[in-house]
């Protein structure tokens, strides 16, 4: 099952992840690999790749940015949000680098904090990082009073997990990319999900997320202005959905997001299809994209020319659609149909 799709920045590569079983393990390999398009040929990156986060092309196109799931092979399955900072293991951290012309993956030291999620900067030097500040939210686990009723602490410490630190990752070329220096730009009060740099404006695009959905109000997108990092995060949605796979238009002026909407606080709960939006970054004006499909929309790519490819699923069956533009109608593509 593909679960990613993305074109490298020349449009010459396609980056692919996808999800197979392993029969031998008894576990699912999430395996991501390049195909160049001109060569037709594909190369394996590698068959570990963290689930929890996509894979990024670097502005230039030379690199891909990735995680690697390095997870014991009999360590149970536990959201990592709320996994015990007691039994966190205060090791080291990475981001690996893979090298389109040397075919290496070259390990980035990013601290010994949790990491939530990752984007480049508008260099191939330097990226944004989400973490969870380990240490932080250790003292305030520590000075909880300890005589409280046991579920009481377990609500208060998954509240507490509900904090972010961003940083700025450089990118120390002359040292074989092994050495990094990492700068605190902002703490916000809220999990973040996803970051997404917007080079024209200068600001960082955040989804926020919650372990306790006690609200839907707590996922949404804001925007932290990178020149004035002492103002609040400004809020672009208010729709009681969830935002995920934030990208940027081709032109720097609109934000695409998959969107899934889970009901709402006067009306009964309900879980739909995911649909795909667009948000204009200069007036705040928001457009669904891909209006005649009815389906759900698994997953989107952005082509290095603008144009969009989609995976949309009715019943049991997906097909392939694309868009030429934000503003044109959508092609099914015949005979491309999977499952």
């Amino acid at each position: 099952m593909y679960t990613s799709l993305s074109w490298s920045p020349s449009g010459q590569y396609l980056l692919i992840q996808a999800i197979y079983p392993s029969w031998n393990d008894s576990r699912f390999e999430n395996i991501l690999w390049i195909y160049n398009i001109k060569q037709q040929h594909k190369t394996i990156i590698t068959r570990n790749l963290h689930k929890s986060f996509k894979p990024q092309w670097s502005p230039n196109g030379q690199w891909i940015a990735l995680l690697l799931d390095e997870s014991p092979a009999n360590s149970s399955v536990h959201n990592q949000y709320q996994r015990s900072m007691n039994n966190y293991p205060q090791t080291e951290q990475y981001i690996y680098l893979y090298s389109l012309s040397t075919n290496d993956l070259l390990p980035v030291q990013i601290g010994k904090d949790i990491p939530l999620a990752f984007t480049w900067s508008n260099t191939d030097l330097s990226l944004y990082l989400a973490a969870i500040n380990t240490q932080i939210t250790m003292d305030n686990i520590n000075d909880m009073n300890n005589e409280e009723l046991r579920d009481v602490i377990h609500y208060r410490q998954n509240e507490m997990y509900e904090q972010s630190s961003i940083y700025r990752i450089v990118i120390d070329e002359h040292k074989n990319l092994l050495s990094v220096k990492r700068n605190l730009i902002k703490n916000v009060s809220f999990l973040v999900g996803e970051l997404l740099f917007v080079p024209s404006q200068g600001k960082l695009l955040i989804t926020s997320v919650s372990p306790l959905i006690e609200s839907l109000e707590v996922f949404e997108i804001y925007s932290v202005d990178l020149r004035n990092t002492a103002s609040l995060p400004i809020r672009l949605t208010d729709d009681e959905a969830i935002q995920s796979d934030l990208k940027l238009s081709i032109d720097g002026t609109h934000v695409l997001f998959l969107s899934r909407s889970l009901g709402s606080g006067r009306k009964k709960f309900n879980d739909t299809q995911a649909r795909l939006y667009s948000m204009n970054l200069i007036d705040g004006q928001i457009t669904r994209l891909a209006q005649s499909f009815y389906g759900n929309i698994n997953t989107y790519a952005i082509t290095s020319h603008g144009s969009l490819y989609i995976l949309g699923q009715l019943g049991t069956e997906v097909q392939i659609y694309s868009q030429e533009s934000l503003s044109s109608d959508l092609i099914l593509h015949s005979r491309w149909n999977g499952t």
